[in-house]
């Protein structure tokens, strides 16, 4: 799994608010490809009932958890390992780059006042830092500024 979440695919994804829809909705993917849905639902409720969060935070995760359920029970093609992983990883990453996930949103590192979906550009709106998907293409802001894009 660290291969996967240092792949050059997930680059610029993994920051700020987007990381916590990737990492749930991907885990919840494989999960569903390796044991099925109902064992992946069950599986990942359970996680979050052991592991608890606040009301807001826990509900994006069960929200994320679901739509890789989703993502993780398309018909894949190819016949080897690598190449249906690539294509549930891009599946996961358009899913975030189309705003069918949620992230967060807070005022400061750890509070969570509401929550937003993956394509929002909220962030240069309200100065605060983290990538912003705009036109396609992923930003860096700092207090609203655009620092770099790739």
């Amino acid at each position: 799994m660290k291969k996967v979440f240092n792949d050059n695919v997930t680059k610029g994804l993994l920051t700020v608010n987007n990381a916590a829809a990737y990492r749930h909705a991907l885990w919840n993917a494989y999960t569903v490809r390796d044991y099925g849905s109902d064992y992946a639902k069950r599986f990942a409720d359970a996680h979050e009932l052991d592991f608890p969060n606040p009301g807001l935070e826990k509900e994006m995760d069960l929200y994320n958890n679901s739509k890789g359920r989703s993502i993780g029970c398309k018909n894949y093609s190819g016949n080897n390992e690598s190449t249906i992983s690539y294509q549930i990883r891009r599946n996961v990453i358009q899913a975030i780059e189309n705003g069918e996930m949620e992230r967060d949103v807070g005022t400061d590192i750890g509070s969570l006042n509401y929550l937003i979906y993956t394509n929002n550009t909220l962030l240069i709106e309200t100065n605060q830092y983290g990538w912003a998907l705009k036109n396609n293409n992923w930003y860096w802001y700092e207090n609203g500024q655009l620092a770099k894009s790739v």
